[in-house]
């Protein structure tokens, strides 16, 4: 039979090296290659999937593609993996993304889909699935959203 390893996480990368609120949070490596290792061991389990929330692209401070993103790239090489996302602004500053290995996801192309929400199909077992990362407190409003246009 047939399975998934989905993980879903808030990795919350994207306040490092921008401005978040007062003041610039540096980049903590250390913690940048924890997580991708974290990453990187659940990718090796069979049908393996990770959604990992608040992925920086932009840097707020600069407006140039943000150096974590730019590693994330080289960790996890096209030609390696599928990793999914969707930009809404040349200036977006985080998004969700889907990572898998080569030829286990592909895009949803009729999902929903924004920097805070991906959707993706999985051919093994003929499924969609969304990784979603609302905003605190608006999560009622943002299902209803997407249960609109997907009842």
């Amino acid at each position: 039979m047939q399975k998934l390893s989905v993980m879903t996480w808030n990795t919350q990368l994207y306040e490092q090296g921008n401005n978040v609120g007062e003041r610039q949070k540096a980049i903590d490596m250390e913690i940048f290659m924890s997580i991708v290792k974290v990453i990187q061991y659940q990718l090796e389990k069979e049908n393996s999937i990770v959604f990992a929330q608040e992925i920086p692209y932009c840097s707020n401070i600069t407006w140039r593609e943000h150096e974590l993103y730019t590693r994330i790239n080289e960790i996890f090489p096209e030609k390696e993996y599928n990793v999914i996302w969707n930009m809404t602004s040349k200036n977006q500053i985080m998004m969700t993304v889907a990572i898998a290995k080569k030829g286990i996801i592909n895009r949803d192309k009729n999902g929903f889909n924004d920097n805070r929400c991906v959707s993706i199909k999985n051919d093994i077992l003929d499924i969609n699935i969304m990784g979603i990362h609302a905003k605190a407190g608006d999560i009622p409003n943002y299902l209803s959203d997407i249960k609109k246009r997907f009842p």
